[in-house]
């Protein structure tokens, strides 16, 4: 699935387009892009973007924290997804950071720095050059290639209405989740002291039962 067919004769036609190596969606491997062994493991904080100035478009920073039992370094990778209009296949590698040798539980911040180039695509027809697309950029950190610990959002002059609905649906959701669990919490609240009363009035009137028949009892 991963390899291209030869051409015949003097023309060869590259039918893969920009799916080469492993940005090509058939690729399969052994191991993925950028897989490395270490002797320990690491958390990374949430990615956080900050502002910079020109020629950085967007600069990222995480902490890494080695979480295991020896030291070691970190290598942390950067793969920039772009807006559907730039007809990437696949998520793109901008950059890769390696920490010092982490003691345990020993943390280092790591920085990206995107550039215009980084983010831009090189456009074919009577434009041709290296060109932003407008909308949501992703910028996808890992220790190797289609798994990463954070994603985070970047938009270049306005973010894609689909991206906007897909954030607008889920705190939508999120609000309704708690809302639900607001209006169930106080419900409980207010039927409890009722169910309290209702109990106290029944074991009164079977007291009064009790005691009325141990009355017509008594006096027979």
């Amino acid at each position: 699935y991963d390899s291209i067919a030869p051409g015949l004769g003097d023309d060869v036609p590259y039918s893969e387009g920009l799916q080469i190596g492993y940005r090509n969606t058939n690729f399969q491997a052994a191991y993925p892009f950028g897989f490395g062994l270490t002797y320990t493991t690491f958390s990374y904080s949430k990615a956080i973007l900050e502002n910079c100035t020109k020629p950085c478009i967007a600069k990222i920073r995480t902490t890494v924290t080695n979480t295991g039992n020896g030291t070691a370094p970190a290598v942390l990778q950067l793969y920039l997804s772009m807006p559907m209009v730039a007809g990437q296949p696949t998520e793109i590698l901008k950059g890769f950071q390696k920490t010092s040798d982490l003691a345990p539980n020993a943390s280092e911040d790591l920085v990206f720095d995107l550039t215009e180039k980084d983010m831009s695509y090189w456009s074919g027809g009577d434009f041709e050059g290296w060109s932003m697309a407008p909308g949501s950029y992703f910028a996808n950190l890992g220790e190797h290639y289609g798994e990463y610990q954070h994603k985070l959002m970047i938009c270049h002059l306005h973010c894609d209405q689909s991206t906007k609905l897909h954030i607008f649906f889920w705190l939508f959701l999120s609000l309704a989740f708690v809302l639900c669990i607001v209006a169930g919490l106080f419900g409980y609240i207010l039927q409890n002291p009722n169910k309290q009363r209702i109990k106290r009035k029944r074991d009164r009137e079977a007291q009064e039962e009790l005691l009325e028949a141990a009355d017509s009892s008594s006096s027979d």
